[in-house]
């Protein structure tokens, strides 16, 4: 990527983010970190709350932020995700008008399950992929299962309007999509033990463009979300018991991960039915590293049923972690890491605990296919206890050496970011 001699020392590609956070933030963090030169981006960024109020909203926010960056900049691209309503934007943002769009899209909420208490999807949310889609030059997708399922899906998705539907509206985004996976950072090193993850060139630069892109949000947030910014976390955050007292070993049973969002379609119900199941065949040789965090309220009342359910020496830990290296260490300390997903359309936290050493258990659906040999995948509720039990009985070694065994590093190169920087920085040519 080459700025133009006139402009060289102004940013020209315009960094669009109204969901700042998880893997939004680590796909910027890599655009602005490895593939944009210093000086060439302008990040618009909102922190990571209220997701369905970003989703209907942002672009309001966004128009006045780059309206004013405008003032003084030229941007030859804009990238964003589709958490943006990209045509309010455009409309709002005249000076737009020939900046080159690209949207990323992490998910696509045209096949979002819908929760059986709220009864009907809200239409508005999917209405507004589909104008951002229409309104970009270039659509990317993290997967195939998430482009084919957005694609595939809208004209039944605009069944739902009384009359008056558009049909064909696929094919013409179809002609320009494509799939460009999510960079996942090799966490290797984390299986031998260490507690810091190799470094790389996005790790050495992180201070200067944190405290960087910690001012570009803090121009733009209400006092509140500064708060939330600023506050760093506690000591007792910073790394679980577990992993502070390394004379306690658990017994060498298999420590199962679960490392999701705690929300309704990440299934926690089936997943915590087959930990019951394994408990109540007389398997006692595991313990629970439970991880993720909710984002749209209370968290599904499965979580609160299970911690009172479980004996406390069969959980190793539970709750979110703030600090990115406790987490991290929580990941290569781990054995299995599992996911009853309902809706996932690239599974990041399953590749990141693969990286750090764990054995994946996945169900044969949504983007998982495309991401793990075949033998991590399970068809059925009762194929997963049937799974953990073996692993159960064969201890952490065992899992451990199936990860070691199978076919996971040619699939996890092909995601390491020195791998896609290329086509990354294509983009922005």
């Amino acid at each position: 990527f080459q700025p133009n001699a006139s402009m060289s020392t102004q940013p020209l590609v315009l960094i669009i983010e109204p969901f700042y956070g998880g893997s939004h933030r680590q796909l910027i963090d890599y655009l602005t970190g490895e593939i944009l030169p210093p000086g060439c981006w302008h990040l618009v960024a909102m922190t990571a709350k209220k997701w369905h109020w970003r989703a209907r909203c942002s672009a309001l926010h966004v128009a006045q932020q780059v309206a004013e960056a405008a003032k003084d900049k030229q941007f030859s691209h804009l990238f964003c995700s589709s958490v943006l309503s990209l045509a309010e934007l455009v409309g709002l943002c005249p000076c737009l008008a020939a900046t080159k769009k690209l949207v990323y899209f992490h998910e696509n909420q045209l096949v979002y399950p819908v929760r059986k208490m709220r009864g009907e999807r809200d239409f508005q949310y999917g209405y507004n992929q589909i104008l951002t889609a229409l309104a970009a030059d270039l659509v990317l997708f993290n997967s195939r299962h998430n482009m084919d399922t957005f694609l595939h899906g809208i004209d039944s998705f605009l069944n739902a309007m009384p009359d008056y539907r558009t049909r064909g509206l696929g094919a013409g985004i179809a002609a320009k999509s494509q799939i460009l996976y999510l960079p996942i950072v090799p966490l290797a090193s984390l299986a031998d033990g260490q507690l810091e993850p190799k470094r790389s060139r996005i790790s050495a630069q992180k201070q200067d463009l944190d405290t960087q892109k910690q001012r570009s949000i803090q121009q733009q947030q209400q006092p509140q979300d500064l708060e939330a910014l600023q506050q760093p976390p506690s000591d007792t955050e910073l790394y679980p018991s577990f992993l502070q007292s390394p004379s306690n070993q658990l017994d060498n049973r298999l420590l199962i991960l679960w490392p999701h969002r705690w929300e309704h379609d990440k299934n926690p119900d089936s997943f915590f039915t087959a930990i019951f199941a394994l408990a109540d065949s007389g398997e006692t040789n595991f313990a629970l590293c439970i991880l993720g965090q909710s984002f749209a309220g209370p968290p599904p009342p499965a979580f609160e049923a299970a911690k009172k359910r479980l004996p406390s020496d069969q959980i190793a830990h539970w709750g979110y972690l703030e600090n990115r290296q406790a987490y991290l260490a929580c990941l290569s300390a781990c054995h299995v890491v599992v996911s009853t997903a309902e809706h996932e359309f690239f599974g990041l936290a399953m590749l990141e605990a693969t990286s750090a050493g764990c054995y994946p258990l996945a169900p044969r659906r949504l983007a998982y296919p495309e991401l793990f040999p075949s033998d991590c995948l399970y068809n059925t509720d009762t194929q997963l206890v049937k799974r953990l039990r073996w692993l159960c009985r064969g201890g952490p070694g065992l899992a451990r050496r199936l990860r070691a065994e199978g076919d996971f590093q040619t699939r996890l190169d092909r995601l390491k970011p020195e791998a896609l920087r290329d086509s990354y920085a294509q983009l922005f040519a």
